[in-house]
């Protein structure tokens, strides 16, 4: 659990505090962890039948049925590339200044 670019990082409340990185890293992730963990039970479900093919006929047609018999999308991740790519590299380009992917989950089965 981090943040690669937006105001703080787990550096910067470290050096505010006092406390090595390290420290900030794992009390974060442990308190985070322990607090979704408690709430999981509550607010997060696996949508019913009818549910799951509401959510599936609308992701199909919103995606104009690229993504067929999908439930929902997990966010996902950036994959940064070491160089831009040959053709369309202004389509990699990122506000972070690099080269990229992004990367998401498709949930089509519990």
């Amino acid at each position: 659990i981090g943040s690669k670019g937006i105001g703080g990082s787990h550096w910067d409340l470290a050096l505010g505090v006092g406390v090595g990185e390290g420290t900030i890293s794992f009390f974060f992730f442990e308190q985070v962890l322990i607090a979704l963990l408690a709430l999981s039970k509550e607010f997060i479900c696996w949508p019913l039948e009818k549910e799951r093919n509401r959510h599936s006929k609308h992701v199909c047609e919103a995606s104009l049925e690229v993504f067929q018999g999908v439930v929902g999308f997990v966010d996902g991740t950036f994959i940064i590339l070491d160089l831009a790519p040959l053709m369309d590299w202004y389509s990699y380009y990122n506000l972070k200044s690099t080269y990229g992917i992004n990367a998401i989950g498709v949930c089509n089965d519990c």
